[in-house]
């Protein structure tokens, strides 16, 4: 789903199933649909007063126990602030750090939340990838270090420029 249609021309040739829509207006009208819906680099382009109505639309249109997935640029982060996140793209209208994300996703009716960073991916996947993460360990630790000595506590442990968070109504055990 998108509202650019270079975006839909772009998605196409991956899937079929992609629709030119504002998510808002669709979304009013589906209810109780989705088993996982994800909202990709889109929450930080929506206007503030856009921001709830998108989230509680989100919360009707999943199907019991369903899941939210948002990936988000992190204001909490070092690089929050910056020019490269806050101005470096000309749609970003807000910023969000997790504590913020996670209040909203609450007021929509969202219980169980979850937070992690988009750090360099593990081992395994290449060469590259793992000695990025390997020097990412060391430079995390610095952020914990830096964040307790200034605040008290290591705080939630997300210190990427972006972040995912993701959020159900209900708690999902291994045994349902």
């Amino acid at each position: 789903m998108d509202i650019s249609p270079e975006q839909i021309t772009l998605a196409r040739p991956v899937t079929p199933k992609v629709h030119e829509a504002n998510v808002l207006d669709w979304l009013k009208n589906t209810q109780a649909r989705f088993d996982l819906i994800t909202g990709l680099d889109s929450v930080e382009r929506f206007h503030k007063p856009e921001v709830l109505p998108f989230v509680d639309a989100c919360f009707l249109a999943r199907k019991p126990r369903g899941k939210l997935v948002l990936q988000t640029p992190n204001a909490g982060s070092l690089w929050g602030g910056g020019r490269g996140q806050r101005y470096g793209d000309f749609t970003y209208e807000l910023r969000f750090n997790s504590n913020s994300l996670i209040r909203l996703l609450k007021l929509a009716g969202f219980e169980y939340i979850e937070l992690r960073e988009t750090r360099p991916v593990t081992w395994g996947y290449s060469y590259r990838s793992s000695i990025r993460y390997i020097m990412w360990q060391p430079i995390r630790m610095i952020l914990k270090l830096w964040n307790s000595a200034e605040t008290g506590g290591a705080g939630n442990g997300v210190f990427t420029r972006n972040f995912l968070i993701s959020a159900t109504e209900h708690r999902i055990l291994k045994q349902d």
